[in-house]
């Protein structure tokens, strides 16, 4: 299972970390964290590599409406 976190939401960027966790819910490996610019670049970038309702959450913030 793999966990993301939205640790920082501005209206020009957004930080997130993602973690691996087994099936007893204990992390394997590192932290991975991983920013993104508010721009169509990178709003492309994290649409690739978030759950669509993470990255809903934050075009509510970055558009002020949902994606797709």
């Amino acid at each position: 299972m793999v966990k993301y976190t939205i640790e920082i939401l501005t209206e020009s960027s957004v930080s997130i970390s993602k973690i691996t966790l087994n099936e007893d819910g204990k992390q394997v490996g590192e932290t991975h964290r991983r920013a993104y610019l508010n721009n169509e670049k990178e709003k492309q970038e994290l649409k690739n590599d978030v759950p669509v309702n993470i990255y809903n959450a934050i075009m509510m913030v970055w558009n002020g409406v949902n994606a797709e």
